[in-house]
């Protein structure tokens, strides 16, 4: 599998650690904002959202960010949408299996 590598705040080199083509064929969106630490997907029921630590880059390096997958669940709180960390990894089949256990 080759990794995608896009221009993040500046890094021209930044690796999402998996080629995101196959997540977005599956259904998944990219919901990033401008300002965020790290690029970020919904998957296909939009109850999940991944941030994609890119774990070499110096940014993540003084965010003391270490693993490549930040698996977060969207809930919905008195009508605000609030991230609840799920878990962090870096394998990305981990993340897959993570997020379709919530499917069964």
């Amino acid at each position: 599998m080759k990794n995608t590598i896009i221009n993040w705040l500046g890094n021209e080199n930044y690796n999402l650690n998996c080629n995101i083509d196959e997540l977005t064929k599956k259904g998944w969106e990219n919901c990033s904002y401008h300002h965020d630490l790290a690029p970020s997907y919904l998957d296909k029921s939009k109850k999940f959202q991944v941030f994609f630590i890119d774990i070499e880059d110096e940014g993540m390096k003084h965010e003391k960010q270490d693993k490549k997958f930040v698996i977060n669940r969207i809930e919905t709180n008195l009508g605000e949408e609030v991230l609840e960390h799920i878990k962090s990894t870096n394998n990305y089949n981990d993340m897959i299996e993570t997020i379709e256990s919530y499917y069964k």
